[in-house]
């Protein structure tokens, strides 16, 4: 890096870790720089990505994301983490600041924060949704809130992530919304040229589900997998068996069963102090999605 570029400051994000040299993905990104040419001029500057941006010149672009939230930091942060992560960032700080934005830069999806001065959210949500049907919008509330969770989901969000944001699950919810695209809506176009994207089934959200309660149930202290993990992977594995019958009464009814079954449980392990606040969250929010699914309010 010239002597002239001046210090190198932290995003937001990296606050409170050691950042007295230059960070990891940073030195990276550097050390992909060719080296002089032989006679001695400089390279030609860092490597082409091999991320989501590896398709960029060959007429492509690299998958487009809307950060919505009046909280300054908050916008930074987010946008700082997923350009590392080689997605083009916009932000908005106004419900309708987004809903213009989605027509200036047809996003392939949007982060939307619940609680905002003005157009909250939700309003937000509504009327995204009636110029584009298509585009996911991932929900960032700074509570539990369920009845906005479901509100949220009934409006056609694809899910809901709390504050403080879990930046790993970002990421995993962020690539989750881009494959759930047609293939090939994150490569240009406009609003108008995208294409259902196949919903997901009751089915698949149970298995993600169960797959989750069982890591936890794994994840438990000693004293409370005595007690708890054996229920819980037991109804997890129930209502895997009947998600192919949600139609029909009786396997609807074991599936309610077995939902509320995992939901005590996991409340009781939550007041034991056997679980923490954030992961409790995460499995309410999986719950409700598979109950929205099958039509529960």
């Amino acid at each position: 890096m010239p002597d002239d570029a001046g210090p190198w400051h932290a995003p937001c994000w990296l606050a409170g870790r050691n950042v007295t040299e230059t960070p990891v993905f940073a030195r990276e990104h550097f050390a992909q720089a060719s080296p002089p040419a032989p006679d001695g001029s400089p390279g030609r500057g860092p490597a082409p990505p091999s991320g989501p941006s590896a398709g960029t010149a060959a007429g492509t672009r690299r998958p487009r994301i809307l950060v919505v939230d009046d909280e300054e930091g908050i916008t930074e942060m987010l946008s700082d983490y997923l350009k590392v992560e080689q997605y083009d960032v916009a932000t908005a700080q106004r419900g309708s600041e987004a809903i213009d934005r989605l027509t200036e830069i047809a996003p392939d999806a949007i982060l939307l924060d619940v609680r905002m001065p003005g157009m909250d959210g939700i309003e937000t949500l509504r009327r995204l949704r009636a110029r584009d049907a298509q585009v996911p919008v991932l929900m960032i509330t700074g509570n539990d809130d369920l009845t906005i969770a479901q509100q949220a989901l009934s409006l056609g969000a694809f899910d809901h992530i709390l504050k403080p944001i879990d930046l790993d699950y970002l990421g995993r919810a962020v690539a989750k919304m881009l494959g759930a695209r047609t293939p090939g809506a994150a490569t240009g176009g406009d609003a108008s040229d995208r294409r259902p994207a196949a919903p997901v089934s009751t089915q698949e959200l149970l298995y993600e589900l169960a797959l989750t309660v069982f890591r936890v149930a794994r994840a438990l202290p000693p004293d409370a997998q005595a007690s708890l993990r054996a229920v819980l992977e037991q109804t997890a594995l129930g209502f895997i068996q009947h998600s192919g019958s949600s139609e029909k009464a009786a396997g609807r009814g074991e599936l309610l069963r077995s939902l509320h079954v995992i939901r005590t449980v996991l409340r009781f392990a939550k007041d034991l102090g056997d679980l923490d606040d954030e992961t409790h969250r995460r499995l309410e929010s999986r719950i409700v999605r598979a109950r929205t699914s099958m039509g529960l309010a």
